[in-house]
This record gives structure tokens, C-alpha cells and sequence, in this order.
């Protein structure tokens, strides 16, 4: 008996079908740039590449903390250097979680029927002015109407529920499935890179106060390459990981995504009013987010019912 590689490796909505028709005619239709694995319990996108990118720097950056810079600075601090595999060990389980959850993929071809009853019906009276103003509703790409948040990615070529981005360090989107995971990662992420520039900073420190100004360069380049490396990524990553932080502490308090957000900021005039910021409410939301179950995958309910279907896109 052979191995069905179809049933694992291979999704449905890869399968082509005759378009069932609607007075609108969509555009072409290709395949979703994912993949679903061992009977849609994995989700994998066409550009994990990135996310093990991700994962060889952090660990090089991770070793050379470890076996260089740790070691000359603190000898026998066993607790920091446990606690830094720790957080080392944490951000990989976070990312792999983020790279393989389905971030709330709508599947062309199994959203609700009604929603495809209505969708000809209120197509035959539609004009192409209204067709236009409803384009946010409807997605010419999948063929269905969209749920309220929904974006279509069209890196991933799919519609995904809540949509914030889709990460290109992490080659995947941050849907309504992951986001609690990638928030977190950032946030460890944040942790990691302060560690490594105090004890890169302290370990230079200590060396040239020990030698002559004209050395210092020898020492940083040439006497110890990779802690100058280490010590140069943390400064220039610094920045953008507390950006990043910041940023979506602040969509999380003003309960909007990074996409709507910034199109508001670029074209206020086509994005819906943003609420204000709140610590009491970005700490409510935090707390709900991590409270939350997680909703069950589109990919994996069949065939849902209108009652189903409606209660995973609300809840």
C-alpha cells in the first residue's frame, strides 16, 4: 500500500473547479501560496525560507553571546547563561507556532452558501460604481464576500480573518489565529537583544578602560570580531524591535490592525475612525487576547454552516 502524499501535502482549494458563476466575473484564480500538511493540522507558506533565516541568525547571534562574550565577562554565572537558552528556547517554539498556525485562512472553496446565494443574487442588480464601492466586501480574487476585517494577502494569494500583516522576516501572515503568538515573540525578542547590548556593552567597557585609546579598534575588530558584531547588530536592531513593540501595544489599545492603521495615517479620509490610546484598555485587550481560546481552522471544519461559519468570524 502506497503513501498518499494528496491526502497530506496537497490542499483542496489547490484543486482546480469550474467557477460556479455570479454576474460578476473574477479574476483569474491561483493557487493559494500555502501549503496544508499532516491533514490540515499545519499550515505552511510558500516563504518559510524567511522564518529559518530568522532562526540561523538569532541562533548565531545567540551562540557567540554564549561562547564569547559570556564567558570572558562571567565565567561561572550559570543562572544568565540558563536563562538566556531559555529565552533563546522560547522564541523558536514562537516562531515555529506563528509559521505553522493557520492565521484564520478563509478557504475558496467552502465559505458558506448563503453568502454564495447572496453574492449572485445582489450581483445581478449591482452597477460597476457599486461594484466598486463594495470592493471591500467582496474579494474579486477568492470569489466570496469578505468577513468584517477580512484582507485579502496577495503574497499568500488567500483571504485571512483579521488580518494585521503579512510578515516578511517571517514569510507568513498575522491573522486572527497567530497574533497572540507573534505580540509575544515580539516582546521576547525585546528581552533577548537588551541582554545581549548590557553584556556586549559591559564586556567592551571593561576592555578598554584595561587598554590604551589606540587599541580600541584593534580590540573591536580584530581581537574579538564577533562580540564587535554583536555589540553593532544589538545597537542597530535596538530601534526597531522597541518600535515594533510599541506599535502594536498601541493597535492593541486602539483595537485596529497594522494595516488599517496605517492606511488611516496615509489616506484618512478612506479609513474608519481609530480610537484613542489607553493603558486601561491595551492592558483589557492584552489580557483577552492571551484569554481567548483559539478558534477552530476554516481548514479543518468542512463544510460549515451558516450559524458556525458566523460564530468563528464574530467570536
Amino acid at each position: 500500500m502506497g503513501f498518499n502524499y494528496k491526502k497530506f501535502f496537497i490542499p483542496n482549494c489547490c484543486i482546480k473547479k469550474e467557477d460556479d458563476g455570479g454576474f460578476i466575473t473574477p479574476k483569474i484564480r491561483r493557487s493559494p501560496n500555502y501549503w496544508v500538511l499532516f491533514d490540515k493540522r499545519i499550515i505552511l507558506t510558500y516563504y518559510y525560507k524567511n522564518s529559518l533565516i530568522s532562526i540561523f541568525l538569532m541562533t548565531l547571534f545567540v551562540f557567540i553571546l554564549q561562547f564569547e562574550t559570556l564567558p570572558k565577562l562571567y565565567k561561572d554565572n550559570t543562572f544568565l547563561i540558563n536563562i538566556i537558552w531559555i529565552f533563546y528556547g522560547i522564541f523558536i517554539y514562537l516562531v515555529i507556532r506563528i509559521i505553522t498556525t493557520d492565521p484564520g485562512i478563509i478557504p475558496k472553496d467552502k465559505f458558506s452558501e448563503k453568502l454564495r446565494r447572496l453574492v449572485v443574487e445582489e450581483s445581478l442588480f449591482m452597477s460597476i460604481a457599486t461594484y466598486y464601492r463594495n470592493e471591500k466586501n467582496y474579494c474579486t480574487v477568492c470569489h466570496h464576500n469578505m468577513p468584517y476585517k477580512t484582507i485579502h494577502c496577495k503574497r499568500c494569494n488567500c483571504c485571512v480573518l483579521d488580518l494585521d500583516h503579512h510578515c516578511k522576516v517571517l514569510g507568513v501572515c498575522i491573522g486572527k489565529r497567530n497574533y497572540h503568538f507573534f505580540v509575544l515573540m515580539l516582546f521576547i525578542l525585546f528581552i533577548i537583544n537588551l541582554i545581549g547590548l548590557i553584556i556586549s556593552t559591559i564586556f567592551f567597557y571593561e576592555k578598554f578602560i584595561s587598554v590604551s585609546s589606540s587599541e580600541w579598534i584593534n580590540m573591536l575588530f580584530f581581537k574579538y570580531p564577533l562580540s564587535g558584531a554583536l555589540q553593532f547588530t544589538t545597537l542597530l536592531l535596538l530601534f526597531p524591535i522597541v518600535y515594533m513593540n510599541i506599535l502594536h501595544c498601541k493597535l492593541i489599545s486602539c483595537e485596529v490592525g497594522t494595516y488599517a492603521y496605517f492606511i488611516n495615517i496615509l489616506h484618512p479620509s478612506h479609513g474608519s475612525e481609530i480610537k484613542k490610546f489607553s493603558f486601561k484598555r491595551m492592558f483589557l485587550n492584552y489580557y483577552k487576547l492571551f484569554k481567548k481560546p483559539i478558534q477552530p481552522s476554516l481548514l479543518r471544519i468542512g463544510h460549515a454552516s451558516d450559524d458556525k461559519l458566523s460564530s468563528i468570524i464574530r467570536n
